[in-house]
């Protein structure tokens, strides 16, 4: 067994099962007390550091780093880092959607390329939430976002994928309607995906996103309320009426038209810009 694999075993007996077997929330790892107890060398102590602080380490013991303290070398005797246990299951799940969120794009990959860029709003909408107000949990992000963070556009492609990673910390759900897959479809067959590649692309997104809102009739009857009443795009018409059916606290999009007006059934219409989220 390689060190950093007896280090990480070490660490789990001592440290991780009795945590849990207490069910303490959170408890902390001080780097020299592994190494004493394990009679390392003090020279392993960069070795120690540096598997207690592995991915590998915190899936496996479905743990979250909270902090590290010590000298800004971080590779000492003095250091210790703090761990909050989290639900196995809930962690699972959460892993499982990012490990979808990439699949999305590996399914993808050489087919979207950077495009025509949209225009970034200027409007910002942070003033929309107050303090006291309950926190964002059901979260419509529209067509664009995803062909952003798909394509890796280098003015929008960071921002989006920073809000998914907050989203899932946040244990927000992420909903689009079909309208947002059937576009990225229609982009894949553009560009000459062929079947199996869509047929992956499909159920990638399903995995990423925690529901895919369809248009139904009911859904129908929203919409024709909304592009009766509104001059916009039936794409933008479409969305709405799917965010709006499915009862939605943020709807995230980089059309300016869209951004402040004001949808039953949606709480905000945010820019993503925004630092709402």
């Amino acid at each position: 067994m390689k060190q950093a694999d007896q280090i990480r075993s070490y660490a789990r007996e001592k440290y991780v099962v009795p945590a849990r077997r207490q069910s303490e929330k959170r408890f902390s790892i001080r780097a020299g007390d592994v190494v004493r107890d394990m009679k390392l060398a003090w020279s392993s102590t960069p070795a120690v550091c540096s598997a207690l602080k592995t991915k590998e380490f915190l899936e496996a013991n479905a743990l979250r780093l909270v902090s590290r303290t010590g000298p800004p070398s971080g590779l000492t005797t003095t250091v210790t880092y703090t761990y909050e246990l989290v639900d196995e299951e809930k962690d699972r799940k959460t892993l499982d959607r990012q490990k979808a969120w990439e699949n999305l794009r590996g399914a993808l990959k050489d087919v979207f390329r950077v495009g025509r860029r949209r225009e970034l709003p200027s409007q910002r909408t942070s003033q929309l939430l107050r303090s006291g107000q309950r926190p964002m949990s059901r979260i419509y992000w529209d067509t664009m976002l995803f062909i952003y963070w798909l394509e890796g556009n280098p003015q929008f492609g960071k921002r989006v994928d920073t809000i998914f990673t907050r989203m899932q910390a946040r244990n927000d759900q992420l909903i689009t309607g079909a309208l947002a897959l059937g576009e990225i479809l229609a982009g894949a067959h553009k560009r000459g995906a062929d079947a199996e590649r869509i047929r992956k692309t499909k159920l990638a997104f399903e995995a990423a996103v925690s529901a895919v809102i369809p248009f139904t009739t009911e859904t129908a009857d929203v919409y024709g309320r909304i592009k009766g009443s509104l001059n916009i795009p039936s794409a933008d018409a479409i969305h709405l009426a799917c965010a709006a059916s499915a009862g939605t606290d943020l709807f995230l999009t980089n059309d300016k038209n869209l951004v402040g007006r004001i949808i039953p059934g949606i709480q905000f219409i945010a820019a993503l810009d925004s630092d709402i989220i």
